[in-house]
């Protein structure tokens, strides 16, 4: 503690004695740790979920800026997990390409779809990065190896530590409850339709990216109205950006928007979420559904 920091005080204040409050004035001037409950709701915990905007494409390099943003640190530890594309080097290049390209950072990359790394590697990898960035594709495979590899509970606890959760389509999928995937379409192409996966449900409700396939939104729609008391969330060329509990939808085309889906009175409703620059209570989505 400098002297700086109390030449202005009044000394008797300043004084750590009993009975004059030692405990509040010990964690006001950071003598002693602060409780872990106070650490913890300190902690910014934040989700970027996109529902069809990938990085290869510059016209939506603004959203991508947005993610880099939210850790709030010049030089961002980023990890890459493309398991549901079956870690493609393709899309691995690109994906390391934009960040070195348009931003200067290297990024790391965690491969559990064509590999089986050991639970240090994948803690490691998880627990220190700054930004974890999750790649499109077959959502129920994804899930299914993450929780069989424990990336799942890893994936939590990253988030209550202020790790910035971000992806794309399947990346979308599995902050939610339930995400709604084409992954049957894998497994019998010629027979297949479209089923809700368990996700991490770090957001309560149901999410369908890709809205903007009329096939897809269809058949979402249906779901819901065969549903009670469930909130669905769709995006095609947005971002829904959820930061402690509050959100905002953002988009490089200023007409597009996000939505909420919900049953009303035996009907489906579909409610525009319209872009913000604002942060509002990501509680007012789910009233009066």
């Amino acid at each position: 503690m400098s002297q700086s920091r109390l030449e202005n005080e009044p000394k008797e204040s300043s004084r750590l004695t009993i009975g004059r409050r030692p405990i509040i004035a010990a964690l006001l001037l950071g003598l002693f740790p602060k409780p872990p409950e106070l650490v913890a709701a300190s902690i910014s915990k934040k989700i970027v979920a996109i529902g069809n905007a990938p990085f290869q494409d510059p016209q939506y390099s603004p959203i991508y800026e947005e993610i880099v943003r939210l850790a709030n640190t010049d030089d961002p530890r980023i990890l890459s997990i493309p398991t549901a594309g079956g870690d493609n080097p393709g899309s691995r290049k690109y994906f390391r390409n934009f960040f070195r390209d348009r931003f200067g950072f290297i990024t790391d990359e965690l491969l559990v779809a064509s590999q089986t790394p050991s639970d240090q590697e994948i803690s490691e990898k998880i627990l220190t990065a700054d930004i974890i960035y999750v790649g499109g594709g077959r959502t129920l495979m994804m899930m299914n190896r993450w929780r069989e590899l424990g990336i799942d509970q890893l994936l939590k606890t990253a988030y209550e530590k202020g790790t910035v959760l971000s992806g794309t389509s399947a990346g979308a999928n599995c902050w939610f409850e339930y995400g709604y995937s084409d992954s049957m379409k894998y497994i019998n192409p010629s027979h297949w339709s479209y089923i809700l996966v368990k996700g991490l449900g770090l957001i309560n409700g149901i999410y369908c990216p890709h809205f903007d396939d009329e096939d897809r939104a269809r058949s979402f729609m249906e779901m819901i109205g065969r549903s009670n008391n469930i909130v669905g969330f769709a995006q095609a060329n947005t971002a829904l950006m959820v930061k402690d509990r509050q959100y905002k939808v953002i988009s490089p085309d200023p007409a597009d928007a996000a939505f909420k889906l919900c049953k009303k009175e035996g009907k489906v409703v579909k409610d525009r979420i319209e872009q913000s620059e604002d942060f509002a209570p990501l509680a007012s989505l789910y009233q009066a559904a």
